[in-house]
This record gives C-alpha cells, sequence and structure tokens, in this order.
C-alpha cells in the first residue's frame, strides 16, 4: 500500500491539473463594457417582439422588430439582417436580433427564400434558381417594412448585416435599387457557388450567381468584412479578393478571426459561427459539421459579430477584442488587414 500511495498522489495531481485546464475551463463569452456587452442595453431583457408579414412558405415574408424604446427617441437607425443560405429562420439568429432591439435599433429580416416544400425551387435542382432574384426579394420586403414604419425608421441610417449568402446579395444590394446603406458588415460572404460543394452535386444546380465583381463598386459606404481562418466555404483568399473589387466604398477593413485551440476541444472560427445554433440548426449541427462549421452561441458571437456590428452602427472602428479564458489565458487573437 505504502508503494502505491506515491502514484495515486501523483495521479490525483495530474487529473486535476488537466481538469483546471480542460474540463473545467470557460471561455470569454460576451464582454462586460464596450462593443458585444449589454452596456448600451435600453431594456433589461428582449425589447421587441417579432412582427411577421406573409406565410411561412412565401418567398417574400418580412420579420421585423420595431423596439419599445427607439434608440433615438422617436425613430431609430434600422438593420437590415440577411440571413444564409436556407437559413431563413430569425431564430437561427435570435441572440444577435436580440442584443441589437435592446439597444433601441430596428431591425428587419427579409426571408428572401421560401421554406416548406417550395424551398425545392430555391436549390436549383428542380428547376434554374437565379441569387438575383433572392436580392430582389430581399430589397422589396426592406422597403415594404420602411414604408408601414414611416418617420420611426430613420432612412438616413440604414445598415447592412449578410451572413453567407445574405452578405453576397449585399455586394449587389446598391446597384439593384435598394435604400442606400450608411455601412455594412459581411460575414463569412459566400461568393463562390463552388466552394464547399461536392462535385457530384454541382453538376445537378442550376443557380445564376450575382455577378458580384461588377456590382460591388456601387458600395460607397464602409464595407467590414468579417471571415474565419477555417471557413472551407467562405475562405479567407475569397475575402481578400472582396476587398480588393470594393474599390468605391468609403472605407474598406478585412478581419480574419483564428481558431483556438487552448480548450480540450477546439473552437473553430468556421462558416457558421455568426449563427447561434438556437433555431432549426440545432438538430442539423451534425449536417454543418460535414459542410465546413457548426453553430453555437461563443465567443464568436459576441466579441466578434456582436461587436463588429455595434461598432459599424456606433460610427467606430472595430477593434477586436477576444477577451481571456477563465485560467487567464488570452483568447486566439484576430488578424486585421485594412
Amino acid at each position: 500500500m505504502r508503494f502505491h500511495a506515491p502514484i495515486f498522489c501523483a495521479l490525483c495531481f495530474f487529473l486535476t491539473c488537466h481538469a483546471a485546464r480542460g474540463w473545467a475551463l470557460n471561455q470569454p463569452l460576451g464582454p462586460q463594457h464596450g462593443f458585444g456587452s449589454n452596456e448600451f442595453d435600453l431594456c433589461p431583457s428582449s425589447c421587441a417582439q417579432p412582427i411577421v408579414l406573409d406565410g411561412e412558405s412565401s418567398a417574400d415574408r418580412v420579420t421585423y422588430w420595431l423596439p419599445q424604446i427607439l434608440k433615438d427617441g422617436d425613430s431609430a437607425p434600422v438593420l437590415v439582417y440577411l440571413h444564409g443560405f436556407l437559413a431563413m429562420a430569425p431564430q437561427n439568429y435570435q441572440s444577435h436580433i436580440d442584443h441589437l432591439t435592446r439597444q433601441g435599433y430596428i431591425v428587419i429580416f427579409p426571408q428572401f427564400q421560401p421554406s416548406g416544400i417550395e424551398v425545392m425551387n430555391e436549390l436549383g435542382v428542380i428547376r434554374r434558381t437565379d441569387q438575383g432574384n433572392w436580392l430582389g426579394r430581399a430589397i422589396r420586403g426592406t422597403e415594404r417594412v420602411l414604408n408601414i414604419l414611416g418617420p420611426r425608421a430613420n432612412r438616413q441610417a440604414i445598415y447592412g448585416f449578410g451572413h453567407s449568402i445574405g452578405g453576397l446579395l449585399l455586394t449587389g444590394w446598391d446597384k439593384s435599387g435598394g435604400p442606400p446603406l450608411k455601412a455594412v458588415v459581411l460575414a463569412n460572404p459566400k461568393l463562390d457557388l463552388d466552394r464547399g460543394m461536392p462535385s457530384i452535386v454541382r453538376r445537378m444546380v442550376r443557380i445564376k450567381e450575382l455577378p458580384w465583381r461588377q456590382m460591388i463598386d456601387g458600395v460607397k459606404g464602409r464595407i467590414v468584412i468579417l471571415g474565419g481562418e477555417d471557413d472551407t466555404i467562405a475562405t479567407p483568399t475569397d475575402m481578400a479578393e472582396l476587398r480588393r473589387y470594393a474599390s468605391n466604398a468609403e472605407r474598406v477593413s478585412l478581419y480574419i478571426a483564428s481558431s483556438d485551440k487552448h480548450s480540450n476541444e477546439t473552437m473553430h472560427a468556421d462558416h457558421f459561427s455568426p449563427m447561434t445554433g438556437r433555431g432549426p440548426t440545432q438538430y442539423l449541427n451534425w449536417v454543418l459539421d460535414s459542410m465546413g462549421g457548426r453553430a453555437a452561441l461563443d465567443t464568436y458571437d459576441f466579441r466578434y459579430y456582436h461587436a463588429a456590428v455595434d461598432s459599424m452602427l456606433s460610427g467606430d472602428d472595430f477593434v477586436p477584442d477576444m477577451g481571456r479564458w477563465s485560467d487567464g489565458f488570452p483568447f486566439a487573437a484576430v488578424k486585421r488587414e485594412y
């Protein structure tokens, strides 16, 4: 027994250290102050209930949130929120939307793709589809809500946020006649239809792509591009090309989030990082894994995507602060390029 005691003590010490390092390690999550935090909230909880126009399966369906307390009293800036491909349920991004409405911002969420059985027509397999049609629906839905809101929506302060295909559509917003946007955040915009799609599937898909290279020069306001180093669907190389073509923008900033391997499970800066995993996607993470990512509400949401949009809405430069793990170790830094 005396022989085994030192071994037993050593084993306990190793397991305790390992637990402190991996099992009990907490990621930074939301900051206490500044962009991405609750410091600027006007309400302690959700400030707005969704108002839905048109049926669930309609491609012209649009949802909007009018906060009980508006940012500027009688009116408020507007954020047009464009979802990713087939992520048309607002619940996929609900945590971000609630974060915005608590600060008094109006949020418009056009569902530019139908749900239900009609969604099969948008895949480009049954019949040819056109990304330009998606953009047209998003613009019409936005204008529809703006007309309903009237003077409560400050048309001089309309901003855009787009994830994946939504980010792609924002590159053509101005040249397609959308209401002028002061600035946009393009979160992992999917520019290349082939990227991340198996070749056997690509041969069956007939989708007319948006000619973003010929359209993005119409964007005159600020552009913030957010990517992730492990994104295989909208790669950092794609993000750099997008920045080069944005020739007429007031200013273009490019950020690439780094994956973090400090915990016992790597946190990947991937394509689905902007999604919370609390809507319908929570049942599809096994599918998203095979496509190059996973949807979860984590550090990337609070300190990267939410913070970037907050800084855009405030007119400030985005300075990423990814915080520290519970053991004090810094979270993986964001790479920034102008």
